[in-house]
């Protein structure tokens, strides 16, 4: 583009002014060199600008955000049909093994209900559906005999078995 055409700095009014290419972006050595386009970071935020003055270096611009502002909604939108979808399938019942896994009936998938990234405490975050957890009791080979429970927030550091489940089953590491 001549440079007369591109967008004046606000700040000098200068038209040699460029702008940023994604680092991810296929090379564009012509751009590059001929002054059109500059390098940008691989993060890009709310403060994230779009153009750069050539000639004193101040930077404008929000055309990187309003694409980031489109896109957040879009997987907000998306976000909403998934959970809508997951509401009409209603609860479903789950069973929770020793080792505080399970499967989720509606997907198949196995997770762990301890992982943030799986389990709410309400619904598996994969599919959205929301479970009612029952408890397994456990079996010889869910569980090996140690000398005593170490509890950090809940959870035996020596066999991963929880407190409630302890409490609840009367099993453990004793």
């Amino acid at each position: 583009m001549p440079t007369e055409l591109r967008p004046s700095c606000p700040k000098c009014g200068s038209h040699a002014t460029a702008g940023f290419v994604d680092v991810s972006a296929p090379p564009l050595r012509e751009e590059l060199d001929s002054g059109r386009a500059v390098l940008g970071g691989c993060s890009v935020s709310a403060e994230s600008k779009d153009r750069r003055c050539l000639d004193c270096g101040h930077e404008w611009g929000t055309i990187v955000v309003d694409h980031m502002d489109a896109h957040d909604r879009k997987l907000a939108a998306e976000r909403a049909e998934h959970d809508a979808l997951a509401a009409k399938r209603g609860v479903w019942d789950a069973q929770v093994r020793p080792d505080r896994w399970t499967t989720c009936p509606y997907c198949g998938w196995n997770f762990a209900t301890y992982a943030e990234m799986s389990w709410d405490g309400q619904k598996h975050l994969s599919c959205g559906t929301r479970l009612r957890l029952h408890l397994l009791p456990p079996t010889e080979e869910d569980h090996r005999p140690l000398k005593s429970h170490n509890f950090v927030n809940g959870v035996c550091t020596q066999c991963a078995c929880s407190k409630i489940a302890t409490e609840f089953f009367g099993w453990g590491c004793d």
